[in-house]
């Protein structure tokens, strides 16, 4: 049933959709016709941005100025509000100027921002100094606080200098300054709080931008550091990552219990000679992400492909106490989708200590060393195609886990003699 309450919700969530949609159209629609009427050819995106502030800010520059020549009008300062007024017609002029070159965007900012410096001072001393201006010496520190947002920054410093020279000189020379446009103390108030009003709003836009930009810029920097981390993440190890954060220098690890993996395709080459590179890299993709997938399901570390062949570690940089039965289980689940996809592997598997650490400056990897290593790569070289060979120091930590058969013992190059095994069956626990 549908009642009053539901409808009016109903309603007001139409509403406020529409008027977001709304809100969210007229600044897409403002900000293009923005960029249509400053963009010039070779901005980049700072100068694009000091444009489009230089031109929101003459934009409410001139209506700004109206209001005092409004204000200075309706007091009875006519001659004050005809300066007011031409005030805004050379905002308007400069705006006129840029819109047809859209070039030189540090001298029309300079321009303005000196003109408020010097404008507010010489008004400001026509009226009779600090104090009988009604606050328009003010309007003068708009300049420096707007300048804030060009590159040259330094100019901001040096307008402000020069804002306090003039203000310091107001003071100082208060005795004896003659007023040319003098104002009541009634009219004089109602000149300050108007002048007031006009500062603070341009200061808190001013501080609000500022504040955005901050915002804006932490973002993006955490933004890009989430980005660069998960790229790591790509690369190192999880654990390998948090160390480069902390400590980034030379990373090596002496590790001792480690089971290392080798999975080579058999009869690749034959495979890919009549496809094309795009194929062959589609083909090694697809095969190498799945097994990544088996990576996680077994708690193992990618730690490199080569070729077509896949590298993977147990127990490195982080100990797993079933290191061996880990990475056994993967070879195994390696078995299951060679079959599936009417393929075959090589892949040996041995224990041992090994040597790990982070190598390079530019595309650094991590990476693993010693006779651990060596003696998993010869053994997956022995393995005929379709079969697990694990060494016997692999075996004993397996104890009756799988099913072994000895398949013999050889002479391995470098490595002295070795009593292989090969796995049958899948764990029985």
């Amino acid at each position: 049933m549908i009642t009053l309450n539901t409808f009016s919700n109903e309603y007001q969530v139409n509403v406020s959709c529409f008027l977001l949609h709304l809100g969210g159209n007229m600044y897409h629609r403002f900000n293009q016709w923005v960029d249509d009427h400053i963009y010039h050819p070779g901005d980049d995106d700072e100068v694009l941005l000091v444009k489009k502030i230089w031109w929101v800010c003459l934009t409410f520059a001139i209506p700004m100025t109206l209001v005092l020549a409004l204000t200075m009008f309706w007091m009875g300062y006519r001659e004050l509000a005809m300066i007011f007024a031409l005030s805004s017609l050379y905002w308007l002029l400069l705006m006129i100027l840029f819109n047809r070159t859209k070039t030189g965007i540090e001298w029309y900012g300079l321009s303005s921002q000196l003109f408020l410096v010097l404008f507010s001072f010489a008004l400001a001393w026509m009226m009779g100094g600090v104090l009988d201006s009604g606050g328009i010496i003010f309007l003068g520190l708009i300049g420096p606080v707007y300048a804030l947002v060009f590159p040259r920054r330094d100019r901001a410093v040096y307008l402000f200098l020069l804002y306090l020279a003039a203000m310091f000189l107001l003071v100082l020379l208060d005795h004896i300054i003659r007023p040319v446009f003098p104002i009541s103390q009634q009219d004089n108030l109602i000149l300050f709080i108007v002048s007031f009003a006009i500062c603070a709003l341009f200061w808190f836009a001013a501080l609000y931008f500022f504040a955005y930009q901050r915002t804006k810029a932490l973002t993006d920097l955490q933004e890009e550091e989430i980005k660069s981390t998960n790229l790591l993440l790509n690369i190192l190890p999880d654990s390998v990552v948090e160390k480069l954060k902390m400590q980034p220098k030379v990373i090596a690890d002496e590790l001792q219990n480690v089971t290392i993996l080798f999975a080579d395709l058999v009869n690749f080459t034959e495979m890919v000679s009549r496809m094309k590179a795009e194929d062959v890299v589609t083909f090694l993709n697809r095969i190498f992400s799945d097994f990544d997938q088996f990576t996680e399901k077994h708690g193992l570390e990618k730690i490199k492909t080569i070729g077509d062949c896949y590298m993977a570690a147990c127990g490195a940089p982080i100990s797993r106490p079933e290191h061996a039965q880990s990475a056994v289980r993967m070879a195994l689940d390696i078995q299951e989708y060679a079959r599936m996809h009417d393929l075959q592997f090589h892949i040996g598997i041995h224990s041992g200590p090994v040597m790990a650490g982070v190598i390079g400056l530019k595309k650094f990897s991590y990476d693993l060393w010693g006779d651990t290593v060596n003696l998993a790569s010869r053994l997956e070289g022995e393995a005929p195609p379709g079969s697990i060979f694990i060494s016997e120091v692999t075996r004993e930590i397996l104890k009756d886990e799988f099913e072994c058969r000895p398949v013999g013992s050889k002479e391995l190059k470098g490595l002295g003699v070795v009593r292989i095994f090969e796995v049958l069956n899948p764990p029985t626990i």
